[in-house]
């Protein structure tokens, strides 16, 4: 009897040893290797299918000896979709595990990874005519203070900052068209309020 509960208690102290580092050692090597999918067809890794990606997806769908051997003609057009809607991001709600997404923000319209000033004046005025909401100017805002953006799959909208360093003198500037856009954006606001 008494061989027995210090072999219980061994027992429990080796499932919970055994607890412990399966959370600290097993999970996060599992969520890392899930966190970031790419497509099979973007070779560069940038959830964007480039012509020459393309190109090489349509070669193995069309010939055996491709390097994508098996290509479907449903996972070339979903390429296709993909190369047309300038990106992919990764959406588990598909049968593939990717969704089309655009590869510039719609404020960006001289598709630059930047939001200037003009292009952001324009996106208020979507706003202002009630076409977009107050959450998509103020993500416009928020690039457009950090100088750039980048793709980003695993944000709501697809985008995130990204910083550029700037000279002194252009950050005075920057700063100063800041204060004036959130200034008419908050008197836009209050009037919206009233």
């Amino acid at each position: 009897m008494v061989f027995e509960k210090a072999d219980q208690k061994i027992m429990k102290k080796y499932l919970f040893v055994s607890l412990v580092v399966a959370s600290f050692v097993i999970l996060p090597v599992f969520a890392s290797a899930q966190a970031v999918s790419y497509h099979p067809a973007d070779t560069n890794n940038n959830y964007k299918i480039e012509k020459d990606e393309l190109v090489s997806y349509v070669i193995s769908f069309l010939s055996p000896t491709g390097t994508l051997v098996g290509v479907t003609l449903s996972q070339l057009a979903r390429v296709v979709t993909f190369y047309n809607a300038g990106g992919y991001k990764v959406y588990n709600g598909t049968s593939d595990g990717f969704a089309p997404s655009p590869a510039f923000h719609p404020a960006d319209t001289n598709k630059n990874y930047k939001i200037e000033l003009s292009e952001l004046n324009a996106y208020r005025e979507l706003y202002n005519q009630k076409m977009i909401t107050l959450t998509q100017v103020s993500r416009a805002i928020t690039f457009y203070n950090a100088g750039a953006y980048k793709v980003d799959p695993s944000s709501s909208d697809g985008f995130a900052p990204r910083r550029v360093v700037v000279s002194e003198s252009a950050n005075s500037a920057q700063l100063a068209s800041i204060v004036t856009a959130l200034s008419s954006l908050l008197n836009e606001i209050k009037q919206l309020a009233k």
